[in-house]
């Protein structure tokens, strides 16, 4: 689990399951507290997640809630989950 301040720009760096079929990728928050979902998306290529040392970096631009837990995914263009995990946001 990543916990990631309320506000602000933050990135979440992910290794994933495998890369270079796409460059783009939608990253996929589902609020735990009320089951809804929001997308993001990511375009990079390959040489940049290489340069990133194998990691895609995701922006987190949105402010959030105090205790908000989301759970989010990594999907490319063809659907396939490439990573998965969970956000907690919090100041303290």
């Amino acid at each position: 689990m990543r916990v990631l301040t309320l506000t602000g720009s933050r990135n979440i760096n992910v290794v994933l399951r495998d890369y270079g079929v796409t460059d783009d990728y939608d990253v996929i928050l589902t609020n735990e507290n009320y089951n809804t979902s929001s997308t993001i998306s990511v375009t990079k290529t390959q040489s940049q997640i290489e340069a990133n040392m194998n990691q895609l970096q995701i922006p987190i631009s949105a402010d959030y809630k105090q205790g908000d837990e989301y759970t989010y995914k990594v999907i490319d263009s063809a659907l396939n989950v490439l990573f998965r995990g969970k956000i907690y946001f919090t100041n303290e």
